[in-house]
């Protein structure tokens, strides 16, 4: 199951972090997607995940990355289970 969160645009260029590292809730296998948008649609969408759980400083099968966002733009972050069992989200 996947979710999706819109990150608004900001007013200047910066360095977002994001992850699924919770305390205290049960780990489930996450990969996270970042793409950048221009009226809502996905203008560069990639086939690979951005930030995967690889090797996580948080715990096993959990995500975390930073990237930059451009001043003006929208982002959508797509936090996608990586098994079936990977269905809870925050």
């Amino acid at each position: 199951m996947d979710y999706t969160y819109r990150l608004p645009a900001f007013n200047a260029t910066r360095s977002i972090t994001i992850d699924t590292c919770v305390s205290g809730v049960d780990a489930w296998d996450t990969v996270l997607y970042v793409f950048s948008t221009q009226g809502g649609a996905c203008t560069f969408c990639p086939s690979d995940a951005l930030y995967g759980d690889e090797g996580s400083v948080c715990s096993q099968g959990l995500s975390r990355g930073t990237f930059n966002v451009d001043a003006g733009v929208d982002y959508l972050v797509v936090v996608e289970g990586y098994t079936p069992s990977s269905v809870s989200a925050i």
